[in-house]
């Protein structure tokens, strides 16, 4: 099931918290640093096209009093307030009784310092535990669906950032670059998962196109050329290549999902959200290991859509799990479900 801060998850999902007898379904705001960005849930981000939040915060059932709130949701990511010694004695404080709930979900994501913490994070690092963590779906741009039928060789394509060889492209932000030097580098895992990719031109049509900077900046001189260049490679597409970025996820992953399209993940040991199927990221999506067999496990794939109309259900499949439960908005919404007024 997808995860919902609800009494009957928070024992199964939640590990190291008190078992609430009953919960208020209230929350409290923790205090906001003056001038400081707020979390996603207070609405719109502006550093790039097309996230467009809703204020959810507006529509929370609030509590003005300690004793009567489950959680504690703090209005600043943790990024934003580690190194705040004054701000993080008043949340361990408060933690004392009463679990937080902290955002975390920049490309760095720092471990959380404070005990009785429930992590919102739309990434793992590799090999991190899972315990008291929501995994979130990457905000990202849906795209609309445009059905293509089966043919008999699959268009396979990668349109996107590079990054230049640098020690930060190269380590990567994880603390795990000792145990795992190549999946926690986004340098390495983009050029490999490419040159992988690029290797499978006899087999399969493949269109690759990369770019020295990041799309979706606002000051991208070349924005809206890149943009509809993006966009109607997605459509002539049937897989995708979804390799990680500077944060353990890839934008790229829920963008072909909500074109119906299939993603190519190649395996950086992070997790995915929890979705009320999880078999579809079994069966929908083609997860690869680095350096595995690509072209039998994307050939065996794709021969399994030749039946019936099995290649249309799979887009209608991944568009309806994009546009129903993974739109980042409607993923939060459903997280907060209960504590809507």
């Amino acid at each position: 099931m997808s995860f919902r801060l609800n009494q009957t998850s928070l024992p199964d999902q939640i590990l190291g918290f008190k078992l609430f007898e009953a919960l208020n379904f209230r929350l409290k705001i923790a205090l906001e640093i003056n001038g400081m960005k707020k979390i996603d849930l207070y609405g719109e981000d502006k550093e790039f096209i097309g996230r467009k939040k809703k204020n959810i915060i507006e529509n929370l059932r609030l509590s003005h009093q300690n004793n009567s709130a489950d959680f504690y949701l703090v209005p600043h990511e943790w990024i934003l307030i580690r190194n705040n010694s004054k701000y993080l004695k008043y949340l361990k404080k408060i933690a004392e009784d009463t679990p937080l709930l902290i955002f975390n979900t920049g490309d760095i994501s720092p471990k959380i310092t404070i005990n009785n913490v429930i992590e919102m994070r739309t990434f793992l690092h590799p090999n991190e535990d899972t315990k008291n963590k929501i995994i979130l779906p990457y905000p990202a741009i849906g795209f609309p669906l445009k059905l293509r039928k089966w043919k008999e060789i699959p268009t396979i394509s990668f349109m996107g950032y590079v990054p230049k060889l640098s020690l930060g492209s190269l380590v990567g932000p994880s603390i795990k670059v000792l145990q795992h030097p190549i999946v926690s580098s986004p340098y390495l895992m983009r050029k490999i998962s490419i040159s992988r990719l690029k290797a499978l031109e006899k087999n399969f049509e493949v269109s690759i196109v990369t770019r020295k900077t990041f799309t979706l900046y606002h000051k991208n001189p070349d924005l809206l050329s890149h943009m509809e260049e993006y966009s109607n490679q997605l459509m002539e597409s049937d897989y995708v290549l979804c390799p990680r970025g500077f944060g353990n996820t890839s934008m790229r992953f829920y963008e072909c999902l909500s074109a119906g399209r299939t993603p190519i993940l190649p395996d950086s040991y992070s997790k995915l959200p929890s979705v009320s199927d999880n078999s579809n990221w079994e069966t929908n999506i083609v997860k690869l290991p680095l350096f595995g067999n690509w072209m039998e496990s994307i050939m065996q794939d794709w021969d399994s859509l030749k039946s019936a109309n099995n290649y249309e259900l799979r887009q209608i499949k991944n568009w309806k799990l994009f546009t129903n439960e993974l739109e980042y908005t409607t993923y939060l919404i459903n997280i907060f479900k209960d504590y809507l007024i």
